[in-house]
């Protein structure tokens, strides 16, 4: 089921989404100490040369690409976190253990005393709650 995909992709959506935060922030930060190092060690023979705006223009052209898949992440994510939100919290508790802790039934059943079948009830009366909301995302992966 498409909706149970979606549930097991986000936590590797939003992991990827933070990386690419992160790599974003160490290129800026690269080509800021690059060409903060390049003007120190030569003369400038122009003063119309602009470091500043040289530093925007590296930094916009690396960064854009990842920056577009990167709204394409976030919006996902902002999607199933807004469709989670309503959720019970029963059905909020089963779904994260299932899909994003991977938890087995029996371990469910253990942790929280929720038998198996009220397990699969709950799991699937959450996912038929979580379709409608999440069809958009279809549209997104197209």
């Amino acid at each position: 089921m498409w909706v149970e995909e979606i549930l097991i992709r986000y936590p590797l959506d939003k992991a990827q989404l933070n990386m690419r935060k992160l790599t974003l922030r160490a290129i800026q930060q690269n080509i800021i100490d690059e060409t903060a190092t390049n003007y120190g060690e030569r003369v400038q023979t122009s003063i119309t040369s602009d470091p500043t705006a040289d530093k925007a223009m590296k930094i916009i052209a690396k960064t854009e690409e990842l920056r577009t898949r990167d709204n394409l992440i976030e919006l996902k994510v902002q999607l199933i976190e807004n469709a989670l939100s309503v959720l019970s919290d029963e059905e909020f508790n089963i779904v994260t253990r299932v899909y994003f802790k991977g938890q087995s039934y029996t371990a469910i059943d253990v942790e929280c005393g929720i038998s198996k079948r009220t397990c699969q009830r709950i799991k699937r009366d959450a996912i038929l709650k979580l379709e409608p909301l999440l069809e958009v995302i279809l549209l997104i992966n197209k």
